[in-house]
């Protein structure tokens, strides 16, 4: 298989949905509790960046059909969605979740 053809992704409060209608394959990853997985933005034809509540920011591969966590020592609520722009993914995170926190931003070159 040369690799996924997404046709789409939603997310929900059950988690983020990739459906690959040409091959009649769909990838589900689940949510780690009852708030909403949401923000899914395509990096590539087959990557999926989302938010899993307030608390990481994970990438989805629809090739191997795994997720991982953008989470680092220190990362406490993310405090933007995922944007992907001119081949970065970027985000922000407070460390607590006061307001008054101070807030990192996370960029990631994509290739």
């Amino acid at each position: 298989m040369m690799g996924w053809r997404i046709d789409f992704a939603y997310t929900s409060d059950k988690g983020l949905t990739i459906v690959d209608s040409e091959n009649e394959e769909t990838y589900r990853y689940k949510a780690t509790a009852r708030t909403p997985v949401d923000a899914a933005t395509f990096v590539n034809p087959h990557t999926v960046a989302f938010r899993d509540r307030a608390e990481n920011v994970y990438l989805a591969d629809m090739d191997t059909k795994t997720a991982l966590s953008l989470r680092q020592d220190g990362f406490g609520h993310t405090a933007s969605k995922p944007v992907y722009y001119n081949d970065t993914l970027c985000f922000a995170v407070t460390k607590g979740e006061s307001p008054d926190e101070s807030v990192t931003f996370y960029t990631f070159k994509m290739k």
